[in-house]
């Protein structure tokens, strides 16, 4: 795509992809769009609808022909142009068909006609084809081809293919663009994308609330079970069946409303208070639409910062709070990966700027699997309960893609994550309004559990459950062990209202 638009005006490609998303493969009679990640080198559409449209079939057919996936394809009836991806949009194959192409280009063509070969011609060219190339691929001569340029040549009234193709595809973006209704703000849905690769268990919601912001979440467990709000970690973990059969004994609903910038590149850039206002709101939603006039709240890890915050602003409205894997006091440690850990925990608390370039550094690494694995081997080395469970990340069918593709989906969310765990308001916490409790993997040396034991002591004497062979990351064989401990502690607070089963 460079080649193609490296003399494009500034900014034109990213005005047009801003206008184009969130529309869906096969609206209207201009560009049909789709959004793609990319797997085992080729993209295929986050949405599995968009991998059932026709169009899809002729893309993908064309793709595993090619040496290489370069600016385009030039389809039957079609122009197929192909936007690469980073770490904050997908990969996105954008289609015009033949008819608005040549009405887009009308304007331009100082009032002649293409003939059907020059229109072919032309896309070819578009998707970095030279004539040689485009006079094999057709099986004529390198002269026909030749002819046929200078017609095209003339008509747009050009000297050159790079002058051609640039003057071509600036006015099929900007004026096909032109032509198409504004797009409304619609589904964020690469939250859906990651939980139909990696949750296939779950069902995903998006609501509004009353600030007219659309808040999205992902629903575990029975449907008819006791509703928990469960406030994630920096990203969620792995729930694979067994775990999910673990919440159907237990009849335990998890309700996650996702933060900001979780699983999501879409909207704008979010503050420290902005993002912690929005994680309150989407808690706020997840109670009045799935649990009733007050919700239990199990806060993990990082998530804990967000749990306590509802709670001081809502306590009316908490029925009980559980920690699990609470950030009480962050344990820097000799090793190089505690000075590391203790490093962004800093910068994260005294340096927003720097602290964010970092994170953008860490970012592109995800990008590279490789280089993700070792980041992660090297950073929770240090204990080995919690090094196992990255191992049997790596063991998963998914072969440590859920680590990765979670991360890099949600990397503006894990740097406001890292701030608000830099000192959550512990002391803000209500006293004596709801049951409190702790749930804490005994080998964590993060958080180690005498700090966990003092926190607890300081905001109360709360009770302190221990999971022996855990470490911070509480899931895979630590999952059952955790509900568990947290269904006593329900039990022990009574039954609740019976859940909201409407959304």
């Amino acid at each position: 795509m460079q080649d193609v638009f490296g003399t494009l005006p500034p900014g034109a490609m990213d005005a047009f992809q801003r206008e184009q998303a969130g529309t869906a493969a096969g609206a209207g009679d201009g560009w049909i769009v789709f959004d793609c990640e990319t797997r085992n080198g080729l993209p295929v559409p986050l949405k599995l609808p968009d991998r059932l449209h026709p169009l899809w079939h002729d893309i993908a057919a064309a793709l595993e022909h090619q040496d290489h996936i370069g600016a385009g394809i030039a389809l039957t009836a079609h122009l197929a142009l192909i936007a690469e991806g980073d770490d904050e949009r997908p990969t996105r194959i954008m289609v015009l068909p033949d008819g608005a192409m040549v009405h887009a280009l009308r304007g331009i063509l100082r009032g002649e006609e293409m003939t059907a070969a020059e229109l072919h011609l032309l896309k070819q060219l578009i998707c970095g084809a030279g004539l040689a190339e485009a006079a094999r691929a057709d099986g004529v001569s390198h002269e026909t081809r030749r002819t046929q340029f200078k017609s095209l040549s003339r008509k747009f009234g050009v000297r050159s293919q790079a002058e051609l193709t640039s003057r071509a595809i600036v006015q099929l973006l900007l004026e096909s663009g032109a032509a198409r209704p504004t797009a409304h703000p619609g589904t964020d849905d690469r939250f859906i994308a990651l939980a139909d690769e990696f949750l296939p268990g779950a069902r995903c919601h998006e609501l509004q609330g009353p600030d007219g912001a659309r808040y999205r979440f992902i629903d575990l467990g029975p449907a008819d079970g006791r509703p928990v709000v469960f406030v994630h970690p920096q990203i969620l973990p792995d729930f694979r069946p067994e775990d999910l059969g673990v919440l159907r004994a237990h009849g335990l609903r998890f309700v996650v409303p996702l933060r900001h910038g979780a699983m999501s590149v879409a909207g704008p850039d979010m503050n420290a208070a902005e993002h912690l206002d929005h994680a309150c709101a989407g808690i706020e939603l997840a109670r009045t639409h799935f649990a009733g006039e007050r919700a239990d709240l199990l806060a993990c890890l990082s998530g804990a910062a967000f749990g306590t915050e509802y709670a001081r602003r809502y306590p009316e409205r908490v029925a009980s709070l559980a920690f699990v894997g609470a950030p009480a006091r962050p344990a820097a440690g000799g090793s190089t990966t505690g000075r590391l850990r203790a490093g962004l925990f800093r910068l994260a608390a005294y340096d927003g700027a720097l602290f964010a370039r970092v994170m953008d550094f860490f970012g592109r690494r995800i990008n590279q699997p490789e280089t993700f694995r070792r980041l992660l081997a090297n950073y929770y080395r240090p204990c080995p309960a919690d090094l196992a469970i990255i191992e049997a990340e790596y063991a998963a069918p998914h072969g440590g893609e859920r680590l990765r593709k979670l991360c890099a989906g949600s990397m503006r969310s894990i740097r406001q994550d890292f701030h608000h765990q830099t000192g959550p308001r512990w002391h803000d916490l209500p006293r004596d309004r709801f049951p409190v409790t702790f749930i804490h993997g005994a080998k964590d040396n993060t958080h180690p559990l005498p700090a966990i034991r003092a926190l607890a002591g300081e905001l109360g004497g709360h009770p302190v459950h221990i999971i022996p062979e855990a470490g911070q990351l509480l899931y895979y064989r630590h999952f059952a062990p955790l509900l568990d401990l947290y269904q006593r502690f329900l039990s022990a607070q009574g039954p609740q209202a019976g859940p909201k089963t409407g959304t």
